[in-house]
């Protein structure tokens, strides 16, 4: 059972609403207020981040893949940006980027084709993304 003390129910929008939690009970954990006293406000209006992403970060979905995957790249900042697709032997695939990039988050898709446009074969393949300083390797696989 989850009971909730509220203490300044507020209607008008541009203030806070504020609540204590008394306890709470999920499965087997119990937490109650003789652990601590709670209070969480919520501001309305408050809006979420909207500028460049605080950190790098990069990954592909879907994996596995057939026959397209997409890669979401944040860059906190411009950089230059390569990004390259590699074999299990180690042998370069396909370069989708080697560009200077703005801030923010980019999405670059990858149709399964090397440099000449043939379609690969199936298996295992890395991505590796050098972002300024940032550098990632990660795994993927095709499967047809």
């Amino acid at each position: 059972m989850k009971k909730i003390t509220i203490l300044d129910k507020v209607k008008s929008p541009t203030q806070d609403f504020c609540f204590q939690v008394d306890s709470l009970k999920k499965g087997s954990y119990y937490w109650d207020s003789s652990k601590g006293v709670t209070y969480n406000c919520i501001t309305p209006g408050a809006s979420k981040h909207t500028g460049p992403p605080f950190e790098f970060s990069t990954q592909n979905y879907p994996n596995p893949f057939n026959p397209t995957t997409e890669f979401f790249i944040s860059l906190p900042q411009d950089t230059h940006v390569s990004f390259v697709i590699y074999n299990v032997m180690g042998q370069k695939v396909k370069t989708l980027v080697d560009d200077y990039m703005s801030a923010g988050t980019h999405t670059i898709r990858w149709d399964g084709t090397n440099e000449y446009g043939s379609a690969v074969s199936s298996g295992i393949y890395f991505y590796r993304v050098v972002a300024g300083d940032n550098v990632v390797t990660k795994k993927m696989m095709l499967v047809k």
